[in-house]
């Protein structure tokens, strides 16, 4: 199950960006009863997972529609879904470089690596691994 992203300066707003470090901080806010969605067990997705949601077509962002629906200025993360066409954290670190992290591009789709003090967007998973 994947965090639905709003457009309403919520934890789940689209154009909140995280250092790595803190991307843990918002998956413990979001693990605080109530907890987000009734569940307490969100985490950072690892790399593997992240590119699961690339769906390689023509238009940006890279992803199933169902991630990308009806996102307009106020909508909350009960009438609508956003996702935003940049770079993503991972919770995969590099091996040989703990500095850096794995991140996906959901405009271009690519895999690549960054240093964790970059503030980039954050998307929630439970479940699976």
């Amino acid at each position: 199950m994947w965090e639905k992203k709003s457009d309403d300066d919520s934890i789940h707003d689209k154009d909140n960006t995280y250092a790595w470090g803190s991307a843990f901080a918002k998956i413990d806010a979001l693990n605080t009863v109530p907890c987000f969605a009734g569940f307490c067990d969100w985490r950072l997705p690892n790399r593997f997972e992240l590119e699961s949601l690339l769906v390689l077509q023509d238009t940006s962002p890279l992803v199933s529609g169902e991630f990308d629906t009806g996102c307009a200025p106020g909508c909350t993360v009960l009438n609508c879904s956003c996702t935003i066409a940049n770079y993503h954290w991972s919770s995969s670190t590099q091996p040989g470089a703990p500095q850096t992290a794995w991140i996906i591009h959901f405009g271009g789709g690519a895999a690549d690596v960054d240093m964790k003090t970059v503030p980039l967007r954050v998307r929630a998973v439970r479940g699976g691994s």
